[in-house]
C-alpha cells in the first residue's frame, strides 16, 4: 500500500517509510502513525492520500507516540522525547519512591 503512495520502507526498520521525492518521512507502528515533512501541506496531502485507502482519524499535532512524550520548541528547531512518566511509574510500582532518579 506505501509503495502506491510514493513510500518506500527503510532497509533498518521496516515500520519507517520514506518518500525521497517529497521528503517526507511516515513512522507507522500496528496502529499508530507520525507524518514528518518540510510542509505541513506535504503532511495533510499526504495524510490524505492514506485516508483514500485507510479509515484514518487525524489528532494534530503529535503530544504523545509509542509512550514517549513528545515536545516542541520551535523558536529552537529542536524536538525532546521523554519517558519521565513511564520511569516514575514504574519507580512507584516497585516502592522505590526514595531512591534519587537519575
Amino acid at each position: 500500500m506505501m509503495k502506491g503512495i510514493g513510500f518506500e520502507p527503510f532497509d533498518s526498520d521496516l515500520c519507517l517509510f520514506i518518500n525521497k521525492e517529497k521528503g517526507v518521512l511516515l513512522i507507522l507502528y500496528v496502529d499508530d502513525m507520525l507524518i514528518s515533512a518540510y510542509t505541513k501541506e506535504d503532511i495533510f496531502s499526504t495524510a490524505k492520500q492514506i485516508e483514500k485507502k485507510f479509515k484514518i482519524k487525524p489528532l494534530g499535532e503529535v503530544q504523545r507516540f509509542l509512550g514517549y512524550k513528545v515536545t516542541r520548541d520551535r523558536e529552537n528547531r529542536t524536538i525532546g522525547l521523554s519517558r519521565e512518566e513511564y520511569a516514575r511509574k514504574i519507580v512507584n510500582k516497585y516502592r522505590y519512591n526514595n531512591l534519587n532518579l537519575v
